[in-house]
């Protein structure tokens, strides 16, 4: 008997510690879900991602815009035999200098000649036929032409460029205004007189003065001329443009970056 109860105690201690080592093998806080079995432990979150640095904003403030040139001319300005006008010498010549160009006039026109529907200079700025730009951007007034004025009255001539040189200075206060004469290429000796009369003009009024008749033959080559033998090839205004460039640079014309021609009829 007493065997038996000496037995019986060592297997309730055996049980016991057997007990013991299970519970300290088990999940110490897992959390039962109703009346399931015992949920697996909860995984521990993830590290939160950092934070993407903020985009950095774009500039907001006003883009700083080529200076503009207004140049009115006639077919040397906008283009002759394939030549179109940004190739040309008037329009390359002003571009060389850091304008963007808004070009105005026509094929065949003048200070007081119009053609195939085209008013003259003075005519379109009295009619108001042109568009002209925004004031605020023009920093230079080219007004090239003449050739196709030779069959003017001096006298009537140097009234409509004074007019013309005036209304532009009164439209542009803040432009520079420079007064382009024609190429005497054919030669034709009223294209000197008509230069000489643009002189007077641009003098009387304050504006810049660019001689072009003494170009041919000293500065330009026979092949400057076109087939018509009034029009330059590609290469005579190729080699025009510079000496334009150089006038005007001489008169103190700079503008800023470059940009395209841009003609409005």
């Amino acid at each position: 008997m007493l065997q038996r109860r000496a037995r019986s105690r060592r297997g309730a201690r055996a049980a016991a510690v057997l007990a013991a080592a299970v519970l300290a093998g088990s999940p110490a806080a897992s959390p039962r879900t109703g009346s399931g079995p015992l949920a697996p432990a909860a995984a521990a979150p993830a590290p939160a991602a950092a934070a993407p640095a903020p985009a950095r904003a774009a500039p907001t403030g006003p883009r700083e815009e080529a200076a503009v040139a207004l140049v009115v001319g006639d077919s040397q300005a906008h283009g002759a035999l394939a030549t179109p006008a940004e190739d040309t010498w008037v329009v390359a010549g002003v571009r060389a200098r850091g304008y963007d160009v808004e070009l105005r006039g026509g094929y065949g026109t003048g200070y007081v000649t119009a053609a195939a529907g085209r008013p003259g200079y003075l005519a379109a700025l009295r009619s108001g036929a042109w568009a002209l730009p925004d004031p605020e951007r023009v920093r230079l007034v080219v007004v090239e032409g003449g050739g196709n004025d030779v069959a003017a009255r001096p006298a009537a001539l140097a009234a409509a460029a004074q007019e013309v040189v005036g209304r532009l200075h009164a439209a542009y206060p803040r432009a520079q205004l420079v007064v382009v004469g024609p190429m005497d290429q054919t030669p034709d000796p009223r294209r000197t007189a008509v230069s000489e009369v643009l002189r007077g003009a641009a003098t009387s009024t304050g504006a810049g003065f660019v001689d072009a008749t003494p170009w041919f033959p000293a500065l330009l080559p026979a092949t400057s001329v076109g087939a018509d033998g009034v029009h330059l090839s590609p290469e005579g205004h190729r080699a025009a443009e510079p000496l334009l460039a150089r006038a005007l640079a001489g008169l103190g014309a700079a503008g800023g970056p470059a940009g395209p021609a841009r003609r409005a009829l």
